[in-house]
């Protein structure tokens, strides 16, 4: 009966997983998680070790039930941090700009098979992942363009990130053509908008500061690395200075954004949320994933790109705190203009 009493447990585990999937409803964090599980477990030791020392009392042998549900109760809470600690991971795996995230990973869509190309298959491999998470970055545009609207930004904040969302569908087309490859998502069931999600301005401005700041900076640096090197294909440098371009429109916007919030009464709140997010960010810069022997083809290595988000995580520290404590209405108006104009994409 006690082995029974884990079952709350995982089905805490589950709502709490599923709440995540809509991050403004619930503002939970993995360590947070991670401590309800243990408070849980806890419990369950407590009432297992109560029974084996009944047991012992009555000088009978010690049933196999609670002591598999103590060892289970011991083991549950250390697994559950290793995945929150992977999880903290995701946010530096090598994408070219936003990321499309659903609780505590980025979501990605389904291609279908390669027909191949003069590209050796390793780089094939890369540039198709790019193409995902490019993929992955219109249905993040489009939910910012739909939060921003929910929340009553300044049209030119729509806008940009309209047009950003237009960004990547080109950047997703073009990565997979270079490839020779075409256009065929088979599914993406993440880009739907979840159910009962809820946004605020100050969540606005924290995933701003590291999806847009940060990531997108990142992604515009490596990019026009990239391009700027003589052995890396023609055809990849083109690609890759149109894509350096819009990525730094792209963070460009994402600063607009947090001086929109920051002109309101949420500025407070957002410094510290924002202050909050770059340090938990900022303590997970060991799990950077990328490539390596692939920079001919366009492709950053690890080194590049861990170089590349510790820089943006820097400049972006260093421009919150120098910001000056009068005008933000004023900064806000000309962040707001500076990302008015049409984008590449747009004007095609």
């Amino acid at each position: 009966m006690l082995a029974v009493s884990l079952s709350p447990l995982a089905a805490l585990g589950h709502c709490i997983a599923e709440a995540r999937e809509s991050p403004g409803s619930v503002g939970l964090t993995p360590l947070a998680i991670w401590l309800l599980t243990v408070a849980g477990c806890a419990v369950v030791l407590v009432l297992s070790a109560s029974a084996m020392g009944r047991a012992r009392s009555a000088r009978i042998r010690t049933p196999l039930l609670p002591a598999a549900t103590a060892f289970l109760s011991l083991l549950t809470p250390i697994v559950s941090l290793a995945h929150v600690l992977l999880h903290f991971g995701d946010y530096f795996q090598y994408t070219m700009g936003r990321q499309h995230r659903r609780g505590n990973a980025s979501r990605l869509p389904r291609l279908a098979p390669t027909k191949g190309s003069r590209f050796p298959e390793a780089a094939i491999s890369a540039w198709r992942e790019n193409a995902r998470t490019e993929i992955a970055s219109v249905a993040a545009f489009n939910h910012l363009a739909n939060d921003l609207l929910s929340l009553g930004a300044p049209v030119e904040l729509v806008r940009g990130a309209c047009a950003a969302a237009l960004d990547e569908i080109e950047h997703g087309r073009a990565s997979l053509a270079l490839v020779g490859d075409e256009w065929d998502v088979l599914e993406f069931p993440e880009a739907a908008w979840p159910r009962d999600r809820s946004v605020s301005r100050v969540r606005l401005a924290a995933d701003a500061v590291i999806q847009g700041c940060v990531l997108e900076l990142a992604s515009a640096n490596v990019a026009a690395e990239l391009a700027s090197r003589d052995d890396v294909l023609p055809e990849v440098r083109q690609l890759l200075q149109g894509i350096a371009l819009d990525e730094a429109r792209h963070a460009a916007h994402g600063w607009a954004v947090i001086e929109w919030v920051l002109g309101t009464s949420d500025r407070a709140s957002a410094l510290l949320e924002m202050g909050r997010e770059l340090e938990r960010v900022s303590q997970t810069a060991e799990p950077v994933t990328g490539y390596d022997d692939l920079e001919r083809w366009g492709i950053p290595s690890t080194s590049m790109w861990s170089r590349a988000v510790d820089g943006a995580l820097q400049e972006t520290r260093e421009r919150l705190a120098a910001r000056p404590e009068v005008g933000a209405r004023q900064r806000s108006r000309a962040a707001i203009n500076a990302v008015s104009t049409p984008s590449s994409a747009s004007a095609q």
